[in-house]
Protein backbone atom coordinates (compact mmCIF):
# COMPACT_ATOMS: atom_id res chain seq x y z
CA UNK A 1 0.00 0.00 0.00
CA UNK A 2 2.52 2.41 0.86
CA UNK A 3 4.36 1.55 -2.61
CA UNK A 4 1.54 2.53 -4.22
CA UNK A 5 0.32 5.92 -2.62
CA UNK A 6 4.54 6.81 -2.60
CA UNK A 7 4.17 5.94 -6.82
CA UNK A 8 1.02 7.83 -6.93
CA UNK A 9 2.08 10.71 -5.60
CA UNK A 10 5.23 10.62 -7.85
CA UNK A 11 3.21 10.23 -10.99
CA UNK A 12 1.14 13.00 -10.12
CA UNK A 13 3.48 15.11 -9.01
CA UNK A 14 5.83 14.51 -12.77
CA UNK A 15 1.87 15.41 -14.16
CA UNK A 16 1.80 18.66 -12.54
CA UNK A 17 5.21 19.46 -13.82
CA UNK A 18 4.45 18.16 -17.44
CA UNK A 19 1.46 20.95 -17.33
CA UNK A 20 3.41 23.58 -16.08
CA UNK A 21 1.75 23.45 -12.51
CA UNK A 22 2.95 25.64 -10.11
CA UNK A 23 1.97 27.72 -7.08
CA UNK A 24 0.86 30.94 -8.10
CA UNK A 25 3.48 33.29 -7.11
CA UNK A 26 1.43 35.89 -4.10
CA UNK A 27 1.81 39.86 -4.10
CA UNK A 28 4.65 41.12 -2.38
CA UNK A 29 6.93 37.95 -1.97
CA UNK A 30 5.38 35.10 -3.76
CA UNK A 31 7.61 32.42 -4.72
CA UNK A 32 11.55 33.51 -5.39
CA UNK A 33 11.90 30.25 -7.12
CA UNK A 34 10.02 31.36 -9.42
CA UNK A 35 12.78 33.74 -10.66
CA UNK A 36 15.74 32.53 -13.21
CA UNK A 37 18.69 34.58 -12.44
CA UNK A 38 19.76 37.17 -15.45
CA UNK A 39 23.27 38.20 -16.14
CA UNK A 40 24.33 41.11 -13.54
CA UNK A 41 21.70 40.20 -11.29
CA UNK A 42 23.92 38.67 -7.56
CA UNK A 43 22.29 36.37 -5.46
CA UNK A 44 23.68 37.50 -2.30
CA UNK A 45 23.83 36.53 1.91
CA UNK A 46 21.12 34.10 1.11
CA UNK A 47 18.21 36.69 1.44
CA UNK A 48 18.87 38.99 -1.23
CA UNK A 49 20.03 39.63 -5.05
CA UNK A 50 21.71 43.22 -6.25
CA UNK A 51 21.39 44.20 -9.62
CA UNK A 52 21.65 47.38 -11.88
CA UNK A 53 18.46 48.63 -12.73
CA UNK A 54 15.99 46.38 -13.83
CA UNK A 55 14.40 47.42 -17.17
CA UNK A 56 9.94 47.69 -16.75
CA UNK A 57 9.74 44.05 -18.00
CA UNK A 58 11.97 42.74 -15.49
CA UNK A 59 10.38 44.63 -12.97
CA UNK A 60 7.04 43.26 -13.63
CA UNK A 61 8.38 39.78 -13.90
CA UNK A 62 10.46 39.86 -10.73
CA UNK A 63 8.49 42.18 -8.26
CA UNK A 64 5.75 40.00 -7.41
CA UNK A 65 7.91 37.33 -6.54
CA UNK A 66 10.30 38.71 -4.45
CA UNK A 67 9.61 40.03 -0.48
CA UNK A 68 10.26 43.75 -1.82
CA UNK A 69 12.17 46.37 -4.11
CA UNK A 70 14.15 48.32 -2.63
CA UNK A 71 15.95 51.05 -5.11
CA UNK A 72 19.03 52.93 -3.47
CA UNK A 73 19.07 55.19 -6.60
CA UNK A 74 18.56 58.56 -6.28
CA UNK A 75 15.35 60.42 -8.35
CA UNK A 76 17.57 62.14 -10.07
CA UNK A 77 18.19 59.21 -12.00
CA UNK A 78 17.20 58.99 -15.66
CA UNK A 79 14.82 56.11 -15.67
CA UNK A 80 12.44 55.27 -18.36
CA UNK A 81 8.84 54.70 -16.22
CA UNK A 82 7.48 55.40 -12.58
CA UNK A 83 9.33 52.72 -10.67
CA UNK A 84 6.92 52.53 -7.94
CA UNK A 85 3.83 52.56 -9.68
CA UNK A 86 4.94 49.51 -11.76
CA UNK A 87 5.96 47.32 -8.77
CA UNK A 88 2.41 48.43 -7.28
CA UNK A 89 0.64 47.79 -10.50
CA UNK A 90 1.89 44.06 -9.89
CA UNK A 91 0.88 43.28 -6.69
CA UNK A 92 4.86 43.93 -5.29
CA UNK A 93 6.14 46.32 -2.89
CA UNK A 94 8.33 49.42 -3.67
CA UNK A 95 10.78 51.69 -1.26
CA UNK A 96 13.24 54.33 -2.09
CA UNK A 97 16.21 54.63 -0.27
CA UNK A 98 18.19 56.98 -2.31
CA UNK A 99 22.42 56.96 -1.73
CA UNK A 100 22.14 59.60 -4.87
CA UNK A 101 25.39 59.27 -7.86
CA UNK A 102 25.96 62.46 -7.98
CA UNK A 103 27.18 62.46 -4.21
CA UNK A 104 26.96 58.59 -3.39
CA UNK A 105 30.44 59.68 -1.48
CA UNK A 106 28.79 61.73 0.58
CA UNK A 107 25.87 59.78 1.11
CA UNK A 108 27.88 56.64 2.12
CA UNK A 109 29.78 58.87 4.41
CA UNK A 110 26.44 59.80 6.44
CA UNK A 111 25.69 57.37 9.47
CA UNK A 112 22.49 58.41 9.53
CA UNK A 113 22.23 57.44 5.67
CA UNK A 114 23.67 54.35 6.14
CA UNK A 115 21.21 53.27 9.47
CA UNK A 116 18.37 53.27 6.65
CA UNK A 117 20.06 50.82 4.35
CA UNK A 118 20.86 48.56 7.65
CA UNK A 119 17.33 48.78 8.28
CA UNK A 120 16.41 47.12 5.28
CA UNK A 121 18.85 44.66 5.68
CA UNK A 122 17.87 43.63 8.85
CA UNK A 123 14.11 43.60 7.82
CA UNK A 124 15.22 41.10 5.00
CA UNK A 125 17.38 38.96 7.04
CA UNK A 126 13.97 38.65 8.70
CA UNK A 127 12.52 36.80 5.79
CA UNK A 128 15.39 35.31 3.61
CA UNK A 129 12.65 33.08 1.98
CA UNK A 130 10.74 35.39 0.64
CA UNK A 131 14.69 37.41 -0.48
CA UNK A 132 14.29 40.97 -1.56
CA UNK A 133 15.66 42.66 -4.29
CA UNK A 134 18.20 45.61 -3.89
CA UNK A 135 19.33 47.61 -7.06
CA UNK A 136 21.17 50.80 -8.03
CA UNK A 137 22.31 51.67 -11.55
CA UNK A 138 25.24 48.58 -11.67
CA UNK A 139 24.84 47.02 -8.21
CA UNK A 140 28.08 49.10 -6.70
CA UNK A 141 26.24 50.64 -4.73
CA UNK A 142 24.13 47.81 -3.00
CA UNK A 143 27.27 45.90 -2.90
CA UNK A 144 29.16 48.45 -0.72
CA UNK A 145 26.29 49.21 2.23
CA UNK A 146 26.18 45.19 2.47
CA UNK A 147 29.96 45.81 2.95
CA UNK A 148 29.46 48.68 5.45
CA UNK A 149 26.78 46.55 7.19
CA UNK A 150 28.98 43.55 7.26
CA UNK A 151 31.68 45.37 9.28
CA UNK A 152 29.49 48.16 11.08
CA UNK A 153 26.97 45.98 12.76
CA UNK A 154 27.73 42.69 12.25
CA UNK A 155 31.32 43.04 13.28
CA UNK A 156 33.14 41.18 10.34
CA UNK A 157 36.85 41.80 9.19
CA UNK A 158 37.64 44.78 6.88
CA UNK A 159 38.56 42.00 4.56
CA UNK A 160 35.50 39.73 5.32
CA UNK A 161 32.79 42.54 4.48
CA UNK A 162 34.91 43.93 0.97
CA UNK A 163 34.97 40.62 -0.33
CA UNK A 164 30.81 40.25 0.95
CA UNK A 165 30.16 43.44 -0.40
CA UNK A 166 32.41 41.87 -3.93
CA UNK A 167 29.61 39.36 -4.24
CA UNK A 168 26.55 41.65 -3.87
CA UNK A 169 28.26 43.95 -6.62
CA UNK A 170 30.72 45.89 -5.29
CA UNK A 171 33.46 47.45 -7.52
CA UNK A 172 34.20 51.21 -7.47
CA UNK A 173 33.38 52.35 -4.40
CA UNK A 174 35.52 50.04 -2.71
CA UNK A 175 38.14 52.37 -1.58
CA UNK A 176 35.28 54.40 0.15
CA UNK A 177 34.09 51.92 2.30
CA UNK A 178 38.04 51.32 3.04
CA UNK A 179 38.28 54.82 4.08
CA UNK A 180 34.80 54.56 6.43
CA UNK A 181 36.10 51.52 7.84
CA UNK A 182 39.47 53.02 8.67
CA UNK A 183 41.17 50.64 6.08
CA UNK A 184 43.29 52.49 3.43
Amino acid sequence: MRTTNLVLALVFSLALSACGGKDEPTAGGGSADAITFQEGEMPFGGFAVSSGQPDEARLREVAPNVAKVISFRGADENKDYDEAAVVAEVGGTFESIPFPKKSVRDALKDPEARKKAYAAFEAALKEPSKMTWFHCGSGNRVGALWALYRAEVEGKSVEEAIADGKTAGLTKLEPVVREILGAK
